[in-house]
């Protein structure tokens, strides 16, 4: 088992309270003091660690504790400063961690002051109220009893937030306060407080278990990840999850034939595209009706069927074709000889018609005449030519879409429902006061134009997915402000807007009349909330609001302090209201809470 009370000791050896009497010292000798249980967990302590230790070959988990100096032994060389020391941990390697052992303080009491203040300064203070007249008369708990009946100046020290029964119920927040008689009544004055809450335009300091508190309900920050100032619910979140990606909307498009209805053949009226079949049924049959009713074909009473014509050709002897402008006389000598004569009223050129003789007999007499068995022309008036054929395909296929008509369908579905987010630095600003304002535009997919404006003026413009801009505003009125973000995805138009206020400015400050203050607050929507004044002798404290506002009442410590009727005033030639504390107050440092 490792000796920790050895480890203790040489803690408190490398880690001091310096000189300034800074609290940097101490706390660090309090952490490393808890961090030894946890540390003896996994690591033995091996003593403080100098330049000349001989690590050797460990075969356990060991820690040393390093001060300022350079090192070679611990694995890679390393070195410390003046300012900070290093435990140095083994376990199979060697791990450094460097922790500083000061930090900045602030040598004078100011409004804005964040860091520590040096105990000197704090003494300062308190010389001045001794300066002033003002006796020591000790430390102050909420259960101590000032003398009664007193005629001279104390104060007392206290660090206990909560009420003073005995001071007239004062009522001061746990920190650093000085709880002053002037001889007549008694005041609380804050050196420095400890909040319990995190709060806005608040530079006290804050208790561990009030940020713990701030934090509690706070989202770990992830890489790729960024807030809204819309609720995005896992409802909305699975909407979009079960929407059809780019390829599924492809696919859909592309077999759309698979879900169109289909006519089996094509009617009047009919909006369907028709299958391949129908059309080929409605072309034929037409091409059918036609050739039947053709005016100009012999009926069948009209001419010989097929046998009967090859028995005629077969009765025929040395058969030939022969062409003549005219027929002859029908005789035996004709027979045998398909005769062709022009037409009489031929249609086209080179039309004839076809004559044979035929014979018949009559009690012993041979009687030769001449038969029409057709004609070279052919009446294709009605029959479907190529040009009909391919527009009859032509208006079959008007009703499905092109490659690039789908494509085009898809890209404006996908920018009909694609998100767009719009976000800027500063959601309120001060009117008469310049301000650069970042906006930030971004589509969930690449768009072919993005466009950031404000009213008529436009703020940047790009493509892509992410379009950046700063607007540099100084508004002279009270309003609002809209930006616009401007999206064309697929052809679609997508639109975005984001809103910043613009307030009039409230100003405080303690002085002897109203005109003598000038210092603004931060851009707020209200009055109300906590402010620092610094008064000199016999000063009121004042709070300068826009007409459009209101203060309902000031306290100092949880105790509400007397304020005047509010009167009207003129400030940067707008309609103020003017709200002046009652009382005059010494020269110090006041916290005063407006609501």
């Amino acid at each position: 088992m490792a000796d920790y009370n050895q480890l203790k000791t040489a803690i408190a050896e490398v880690i001091r309270t310096n000189g300034n009497e800074e609290i940097t010292g101490e706390v660090l000798q309090y952490i490393l003091l808890e961090m030894v249980s946890a540390l003896g967990k996994d690591f033995q302590f091996a003593g403080v660690g100098t330049s000349s230790t001989e690590v050797g070959e460990a075969d356990e988990n060991l820690a040393w504790i390093i001060k300022a100096g350079h090192y070679e032994n611990f694995g890679t060389p390393f070195d410390v400063a003046e300012n900070e020391f290093a435990v140095v941990m083994y376990k199979g390697t060697f791990t450094v961690t460097k922790v500083p052992v000061g930090r900045l303080t602030d040598n004078t009491l100011t409004e804005s002051g964040t860091n520590p203040v040096e105990g000197g300064v704090i003494y300062q203070e308190f010389e001045k109220l001794r300066a002033a007249g003002y006796l020591f008369a000790g430390l102050a708990t909420r259960i101590t009893t000032p003398p009664q009946n007193l005629t001279e100046k104390i104060f007392y020290i206290c660090t206990q937030g909560g009420t003073y029964e005995g001071f007239n119920n004062l009522h001061v927040n746990q920190g650093l306060n000085v709880l002053m008689f002037n001889g007549s009544v008694w005041s609380a004055h804050i050196i420095f407080e400890i909040l319990d809450t995190v709060q806005e335009d608040e530079e006290g300091l804050v208790a561990s278990k009030g940020i713990f508190t701030a934090l509690g309900g706070k989202v770990d920050k992830e890489a790729g990840m960024g807030l809204s100032q819309q609720s995005y619910t896992t409802e909305e979140k699975n909407k979009l999850n079960n929407l059809p990606t780019a390829l599924e909307l492809a696919e859909l498009f592309n077999a759309k034939q698979n879900v169109l209805t289909f006519d089996n053949a094509p009617t009047q009226g009919s909006s369907n595209p028709v299958t391949s079949a129908g059309i080929h049924e409605a072309i034929k049959d037409f091409i059918t009706r036609a050739v039947n009713d053709l005016v100009n074909y012999y009926t069948k009473s009209q001419t010989y069927n097929k046998t009967e014509v090859d028995a005629l050709i077969g009765a025929i002897k040395q058969f030939k074709i022969l062409a003549v402008q005219e027929l002859p006389q029908a005789s035996e000598n004709t027979m045998g000889t398909l005769y062709l004569v022009p037409a009489d009223d031929p249609q086209q050129q080179n039309i004839k018609d076809e004559y044979i003789t035929l014979s018949t007999s009559d009690g012993g007499s041979t009687t030769y005449y001449w038969e029409k068995i057709g004609t070279t022309e052919i009446d294709l008036s009605n029959y479907t030519t190529f040009d009909d054929v391919n527009a009859a395909i032509a208006t079959a296929l008007e009703n499905y879409y092109t490659k690039s008509e789908t494509d085009a369908a898809i890209a404006a579905a996908i920018g009909a429902i694609v998100d767009l987010t719009l976000g800027m630095s500063v959601g309120i600003i001060l009117t008469n006061t310049s301000v650069a304002i970042t906006i930030t535009g971004t589509s969930q997919v690449a768009a072919s134009s993005l466009t950031l404006t404000r009213g008529g003026y436009q703020v940047a413009t790009g493509s892509g997915t992410l379009v950046t801009g700063i607007d540099n505003v100084n508004i002279q009125t009270a309003g609002t402000i809209t930006y616009l973000l401007t999206a064309v995805i697929g052809g679609v138009t997508r639109t975005k807007e984001i809103t910043v206020n613009v307030v009039d400015a409230v100003y405080y400050g303690a002085g002897a009349s109203a005109s003598a203050i000038t210092t603004k607050a931060s851009a707020r929507k209200t009055p109300a909330g906590r402010y620092n004044f610094t008064a000199a002798a016999g000063d009121s404290l004042f709070v300068l609001c826009p007409s459009s506002m209101s203060v309902q009442g000031m306290r100092m410590n949880g105790v509400d302090i007397p304020v005047e009727a509010a009167t009207g005033i003129v400030v940067d030639e707008k309609s103020y209201l003017c709200y002046q504390s009652s009382n005059v107050y010494d020269a110090g440092n006041y916290v005063i809470e407006v609501y």
